[in-house]
């Protein structure tokens, strides 16, 4: 038998298949996202403290990963290792492999890099078999034909994640009384975009990133709408009413693109509970997780 064709065994056999997709949840998260703390395993598989640590070292004990000076909190990250990618690979686990080389890590950008790895696995949680895909900021990087779109306005950045998922669009027509009556539903795949904002900008790095954003999710000569949704999470109430303040000057042209807002803390700690505040045009409401991805629709009898 083969190392690989013994180790399938054991990621779906031993232990149980519980423990078993906890250990390829964790494969796939260092696989999508480079590395990933203690804190994102207890976060992402609704472990104690003592259970992560016990996935890691099993997972360390199986070479498939190794630890390294975070110089951050926690002290320890972890990655995979070449053998952890050949079974990545070969099992399966991402459609997502972004080697990680602990040399190039920036200490500076950690908080980020795993806020996102926290927004990943609540977006799975919240939306549940709607949730379809994800593409990850180090993906995204290799897609020259986006990577251009964001750098023509000198804005040397790309979205922190593209997500797939399955848009509920309930259609509603206005019976004799002018009552709205539900009609029925269908769902859209839908590629959103995903941003996190930790910190305030200048007006004119704001306007640079609208500006480019608006290249990349609305194709102004074809009228197609590339990026049909777009998710921003802020680390405070203030970032959250300044961005919505610049995207609503309107002086770029997003098609019909739905905008949504709110604040990381929340959505990390409420989920499907959390309230967010969603634009469509110049018209907004808020709505809570669980209708993130339902979309109301007026139409015709």
């Amino acid at each position: 038998m083969s190392v690989i064709k013994g180790k399938k065994i054991i990621f779906l056999k031993e232990r149980g298949i519980e423990n078993g997709l906890v250990y390829r949840g964790i494969l796939e998260l260092m696989g999508r996202f480079g590395y990933v703390s203690m804190e994102e395993v207890i976060y992402g598989f609704d472990l104690s403290e003592q259970e992560a640590r016990d996935r890691l070292k099993y997972l360390i004990r199986q070479g498939f990963i190794k630890s390294f000076q975070s110089f951050a909190h926690p002290l320890y990250f972890y990655y995979l290792k070449s053998s952890g990618m050949t079974a990545v690979r070969s099992l399966g686990i991402s459609d997502e492999i972004n080697e990680f080389d602990p040399k190039r890590y920036k200490p500076f950008y950690q908080n980020h890099d795993r806020t996102v790895v926290r927004i990943f696995c609540a977006l799975k949680k919240m939306v549940g078999p709607d949730f379809q895909g994800w593409l990850s900021e180090r993906t995204l990087r290799k897609g020259e034909s986006l990577k251009f779109i964001m750098e023509a306005y000198r804005e040397r950045r790309v979205l922190d994640g593209l997500f797939r998922i399955g848009v509920h669009k309930k259609k509603y027509a206005p019976d004799p009384q002018g009552e709205l009556v539900f009609q029925g539903s269908v769902i859209e795949p839908w590629w959103c975009g995903l941003e996190l904002e930790l910190s305030i900008k200048s007006k004119a790095r704001y306007q640079k990133q609208f500006k480019a954003l608006s290249e990349c999710i609305y194709d102004r000569i074809n009228e197609k709408q590339i990026i049909p949704l777009m998710f921003f999470l802020c680390a405070s109430t203030t970032i959250q009413d300044t961005l919505i303040k610049y995207q609503q000057e309107r002086t770029e042209n997003y098609g019909r693109c739905v905008f949504v807002f709110g604040e990381v803390k929340s959505f990390l700690r409420d989920g499907e509970n959390a309230v967010f505040v969603r634009y469509i045009g110049n018209r907004h409401d808020e709505i809570i997780g669980r209708d993130f991805n339902s979309i109301k629709m007026k139409v015709t009898a």
